[in-house]
């Protein structure tokens, strides 16, 4: 039997806003999915992004994108918030599949 590979992304949402910006452009995260999907054919794609409580229009935006938010309060000392965000999710990475073969 072939072996089936499963393609997931893991998105810094800062960077991805900083690299856009930066260009000049804004991003429509729905044709952003889109692509990911048509492209690299990635079946989730998770979007790391910090929670403000005045952004929810923007969460509301990612996920009927067809992101899957891990949002992060950030605690009030830098290494806490360097190192937690993604602690919690190392388990969830690893479960959802038996071989990372690379990065895009």
């Amino acid at each position: 039997m072939p072996t089936t590979y499963r393609t997931f992304a893991f998105i810094d949402s800062q960077n991805l806003n900083l690299g856009v910006r930066s260009s000049g452009w804004r991003i429509d995260y729905r044709k952003f999915r889109l692509y990911l999907k048509n492209k690299y054919n990635v079946e989730r794609a998770f979007m790391f992004i910090g929670l403000v409580s005045n952004q929810q229009k923007l969460y509301t935006e990612l996920q009927a994108a067809g992101f899957i938010l891990n949002k992060v309060k950030y605690p009030e000392s830098l290494h806490e918030s360097i190192l937690r965000p993604f602690i919690p999710y190392v388990s969830e990475i690893f479960s959802l599949s038996d071989h990372c073969i690379g990065t895009l």
